[in-house]
C-alpha cells in the first residue's frame, strides 16, 4: 500500500514538471490616449490604403494610416501598453509600413519603455516618405515585467502607414516555480529510482 501512495506521489511530481515547463505567457495589447488619430478605412495616401482605422490593426496583420501633425496628429504616432499574464522579457520588436519621416528637428524612432515609462530600447527608423520599410530589432539587456510601453514617434506632417507590429517575448519563470519544479524533479528523479529498484 505505503509503495502505492509513494508511486502516485512521484506521478504527481513528474506531471508538474512537465506543466510547469509548458507554461507560456499571453499578451494583451491596449491603446494609450495620447497616441495618434487614425484616418478612416480605406484611405489612400500614395498608394498605400489602410484597411482599418483600428490602431491596433498591425498587431493582426491589418494596415491602418495615422494622422500626421498638420491633419491634428502629434509627433507621437502611438503608444501601446503590453501587458503579460506572467513575467515575461521582451526579445524581438518588428515593423512595417511607409512613410517614417525625420522631419521639424524629430527623429523618427521606435522605443520600448518600463512599467515605469523608461527607456529600455529605441530603433531609429527614418527613412524617405514613400518607402515601403521593415524593420526587426532586439532590445538591448531587457528587464523581466509584466507591463511594456511601445511607441513610435516622428515629425511627420500628413500620414504614416503601418501594416505590422509584432513582438516577440520569453516567459520567464516566477521563484515560487522554480521552487516547485526543484520539488517535482527531485520527485521525478526518486519515482525513476524506484522503478529500477523495483526492477531488480
Amino acid at each position: 500500500m505505503k509503495l502505492r501512495v509513494l508511486d502516485s506521489i512521484l506521478s504527481v511530481a513528474a506531471i508538474l514538471v512537465l506543466s510547469c515547463s509548458a507554461s507560456a505567457a499571453n499578451m494583451s495589447v491596449t491603446v494609450d490616449p495620447s497616441s495618434s488619430p487614425t484616418f478612416p478605412a480605406n484611405t489612400n495616401w500614395y498608394g498605400w490604403t489602410s484597411s482599418t482605422n483600428d490602431p491596433l490593426g498591425p498587431f493582426s496583420g491589418q494596415s491602418v494610416t495615422f494622422e500626421g501633425t498638420q491633419d491634428g496628429g502629434g509627433s507621437l504616432i502611438y503608444k501601446d501598453k503590453l501587458t503579460f499574464d506572467s513575467p515575461v522579457t521582451v526579445t524581438g520588436v518588428s515593423l512595417s509600413g511607409s512613410a517614417f519621416n525625420n522631419y521639424g528637428g524629430v527623429t523618427a524612432q521606435l522605443e520600448l519603455l518600463d512599467s515605469s515609462g523608461s527607456v529600455i530600447s529605441d530603433f531609429p527608423t527614418g527613412a524617405p516618405t514613400l518607402t515601403y520599410q521593415s524593420y526587426n530589432f532586439t532590445p538591448s539587456a531587457c528587464p523581466a515585467g509584466t507591463v511594456f510601453y511601445l511607441e513610435e514617434f516622428d515629425g511627420s506632417t500628413l500620414w504614416r502607414y503601418r501594416d505590422s507590429i509584432g513582438v516577440t517575448f520569453s516567459a520567464v519563470p516566477e521563484p515560487s516555480t522554480f521552487a516547485l519544479l526543484g520539488a517535482a524533479a527531485l520527485g521525478l528523479a526518486g519515482y525513476a529510482l524506484r522503478r529500477k529498484l523495483r526492477a531488480v
